[in-house]
């Protein structure tokens, strides 16, 4: 394997293969109605495949349509990629999950309306209860089985999601604050450089980021006439930061 530069603290180096099974199934034929008609197994089409939660389905499958072809059934949390379809389907993903509202953080939506009154006091959807602000967002949606209820969908857990919720769902989700000290390259890599680890919903995360960043660099300071404190004033504003930060993530 090749060598790669520049990998946080803790992570390990591994082929996909090593570390999680990879498979691939087919499409029973679709000119075989008893294949399709009254299925009960639910199919999962290219074109739901499309970086979010998937809890319902369109289309179901016999099982005379799964024992005569490579189709396959997955558990709940299986990571589904979209192989083939056309340019804009092929590549996407999703998962197969169970998630509940107790998996959102409430700090982190305090946080949305604390930014967003901020910019705009007068936003409409400042007077949405948290329920409904969440779903105008597509951060939770309504859930398949039970009435009434709802789940967070990826985009929701990544925005809001609980860091406990984050780790058991998406264990890579993390964010690495990398420092590099000095001008100087460091052969040794256990002395290159440190890292802070963030494991939380991106709105938290970001302003923490931002502060951490913010801090490690240079200010200037002036002291104004007859005055006694000192007042530092970063070199590159924190909205630039911020903004890099969110372009990166």
């Amino acid at each position: 394997m090749k060598e790669i530069s520049l990998i946080p603290e803790g992570w390990n180096v591994q082929k996909l293969g090593e570390i999680a099974k990879l498979k691939s199934d087919g499409t029973p034929n679709r000119e075989k109605t008893e294949y399709w008609n009254n299925g009960s197994i639910p199919w999962v089409k290219t074109t739901e495949v499309n970086y979010n939660l998937i809890q319902e389905k369109e289309k179901h499958i016999t099982q005379e349509g799964l024992d005569n072809s490579s189709a396959k059934i997955f558990p709940k949390g299986t990571l589904l990629m979209a192989m083939y379809g056309q340019e804009i389907t092929r590549g996407r993903v999703a998962i197969l999950l169970d998630t509940t509202l107790d998996d959102l953080d409430p700090e982190a939506i305090v946080a949305y309306r604390r930014e967003r009154l901020a910019l705009n006091p007068n936003a409409s959807e400042l007077n949405y209860n948290d329920q409904d602000l969440l779903y105008c967002f597509n951060a939770i949606a309504r859930h398949p089985n039970q009435k009434g209820e709802y789940c967070p969908t990826i985009a929701g857990l990544i925005l809001f999601g609980k860091a406990i919720a984050l780790r058991r769902y998406f264990p890579m989700h993390r964010i690495d604050y990398i420092l590099v000290e000095g001008k100087e390259w460091v052969s040794d890599p256990d002395k290159r450089y440190q890292s802070i680890e963030i494991r939380e919903p991106l709105l938290l995360a970001i302003p923490k980021l931002t502060t951490l960043v913010l801090n490690d660099l240079p200010k200037a300071f002036n002291l104004a006439e007859n005055g006694i404190h000192r007042r530092e004033t970063p070199l590159i504003p924190r909205k630039v930061i911020r903004e890099a930060i969110v372009n990166a993530l």
